[in-house]
């Protein structure tokens, strides 16, 4: 088979667990492998998704195949409701939380859940893309009409004659009832706070408790801020975002984007998204003055 190359002046380039979603490149019941940790991003679509080095992309350009140790299975079920303020990227830290960065070692995580179900494509890419930092290999939600309605219409998905045939198909992906699972995990979701990180990895976080040292912070450095979204949007993007330099600019990932609002020019002066409730702090930040 020849590969496809996206060259400069198509347009299309970008990271590409943005670029596959937005072109309809990533579809349900894909293998996807990527010399990127974060192509578990794909998995929000149905697809097994995952890194690999760079050896391994020589493998599977060469052969379309990889030998790799089969992965244990956990279904991480989110219950309930979230709380106001509380969105896509708190959820996975408090599963982080509670699991540990290294819990997710030799494991593809599932997520269910009336919490994930009722996610938007995007919320759920944030979801997946943040499973690498729990240490699974993978992360995956079963496709449903969200998906479909996500993939309709984008420039490399079937046409509106065979689209509703392949979305019967993507659907019939989803895990059957009675499904046996290595290891089930129950969280309430309407029990998850919004998360702030602090340190060098998402495990060293904290969470609605110590909101009064996030206040006292961004009155000392009131030009830190996050990655996330204004206004609730989820940006798909892993725990490292970070705004420290005083103009700020917000890039969707992809050129394709680009002149649609994916790019924003932050203000100076405190960022509103800092206010959101997620900080992730240079890792010099604790040689500041201690705690009041």
């Amino acid at each position: 088979y020849g590969i496809q190359f996206f060259g400069p002046e198509t347009g299309a380039q970008g990271i590409v667990h943005v670029i596959g979603p937005e072109l309809g490149l990533t579809q349900p019941g894909m293998t996807i492998a990527c010399g990127d940790s974060h192509t578990s991003t794909h998995g929000a679509f149905g697809a097994i998704a995952f890194g690999i080095g760079t050896s391994q992309v020589r493998d599977v350009l060469a052969s379309q195949c990889l030998a790799i140790a089969p992965l244990k299975v956990r279904r991480i079920e989110v219950t309930g409701k979230l709380q106001n303020g509380v969105y896509a990227k708190d959820v996975i830290l408090a599963i982080i939380r509670k699991l540990g960065v290294n819990g997710g070692v030799g494991y593809a995580y599932e997520y269910a859940g009336p919490v994930i179900d009722s996610m938007s494509m995007e919320e759920r890419m944030t979801v997946c893309n943040m499973s690498i930092e729990g240490g699974a290999r993978c992360g995956y939600v079963n496709p449903d009409r969200t998906t479909v309605e996500y993939l309709r219409g984008r420039r490399y998905t079937p046409n509106d004659a065979g689209f509703e045939a392949k979305a019967a198909g993507w659907l019939a992906l989803a895990s059957d009832p009675g499904t046996k699972y290595d290891d089930i995990v129950k969280i309430d979701g309407g029990k998850m706070e919004p998360s702030i990180t602090w340190g060098i990895h998402p495990g060293l976080d904290r969470g609605d408790a110590d909101r009064r040292r996030l206040h006292w912070l961004l009155h000392q450095r009131p030009h830190l801020g996050s990655a996330r979204g204004g206004e609730g949007r989820e940006d798909g993007s892993c725990e490292g975002g970070r705004a420290g330099a005083r103009r700020t600019w917000v890039d969707g990932g992809a050129r394709a984007g680009r002149g649609r609002g994916a790019r924003r020019d932050l203000p100076h002066g405190r960022l509103r998204v800092a206010r959101a409730g997620l900080l992730d702090v240079p890792r010099d930040e604790p040689r500041q003055a201690a705690w009041p």
